[in-house]
Parts: structure tokens; C-alpha cells; sequence
């Protein structure tokens, strides 16, 4: 009988101690969240692809981005969209500034906080920055 229990108790420890264990590797990274007045820096790597996007949102829901790449084409900058996620709402397509060949600067105004995605496409490749916005 006491053989038993010590095995149940042992059982019973190493299952709560696996699922402890195993939270980072089912929990994914939590998107970055943005609280007007405020700003943020989010990278995002997809394989041979790296860019940056500098996000600043004023209170209002007013923002400037600046968005950097590491191609090494001379290819021009298609457009830059931002969709809100899980919403209806048509996609904001911002006037996009080139400043160099590989940064990219657009301003517009958020019209209400939630998940937001920016996307800018480039030759054939198309760079995705997802955030949430904050009221």
C-alpha cells in the first residue's frame, strides 16, 4: 500500500512538473502592443528576410513608420498596407515615402485600437508586421 502511494505521488509530480514544462514551448511570442502616446520596434525574420518596422502612434491614433529592410535587390517598393485583423474593415493603403533603398516611411491615423497587420510589398517579397493597438 505504501509502495503505491509513493508511486501515485511520484506519477502526480512528474505530470505537474511536465506540463509546467512545456508552457514555453505551447504559449507562442505575444504580439507587441502599442499605447498611444507611444512607440515600438518589431523585427521580423523569415528566413533569408529580416526587417524592422518603428512604429510611433500619437494619441488620436495618429503614426509614422519607418520600415527597414535588408534586401539586397534594388527593386522598388510596391505598397504598404495596413488591415485591422478580425474585422471587416477595409485595408489603410498610406501614401509610402522612399527614402532610401531599403527604408520606407508612411504617416496616416489608426481609426480604432485592435490587431492590426502592416505589410509591404516589395518585388516578390512581401514583409508582415503584426501588432495590437491599445487604447
Amino acid at each position: 500500500m505504501r509502495l503505491f502511494a509513493i508511486i501515485l505521488m511520484f506519477t502526480v509530480l512528474l505530470l505537474v512538473s511536465g506540463s509546467l514544462l512545456s508552457i514555453p514551448f505551447i504559449v507562442r511570442d505575444p504580439l507587441p502592443a502599442i499605447r498611444p502616446p507611444g512607440s515600438a520596434v518589431i523585427e521580423e525574420r523569415d528566413g533569408r528576410l529580416a526587417s524592422t518596422l518603428e512604429l510611433q502612434v500619437e494619441t488620436g491614433g495618429r503614426f509614422a513608420l519607418v520600415l527597414t529592410t535588408n534586401e539586397q535587390r534594388h527593386e522598388k517598393a510596391g505598397n504598404l498596407s495596413l488591415r485591422m485583423l478580425d474585422h471587416e474593415m477595409p485595408p489603410l493603403t498610406p501614401a509610402l515615402q522612399t527614402n532610401s533603398n531599403h527604408e520606407y516611411k508612411a504617416v496616416g491615423w489608426f481609426p480604432m485600437p485592435g490587431r492590426w497587420e502592416v505589410s509591404l510589398k516589395k518585388g516578390d517579397q512581401t514583409h508582415f508586421f503584426q501588432f495590437i493597438l491599445r487604447e
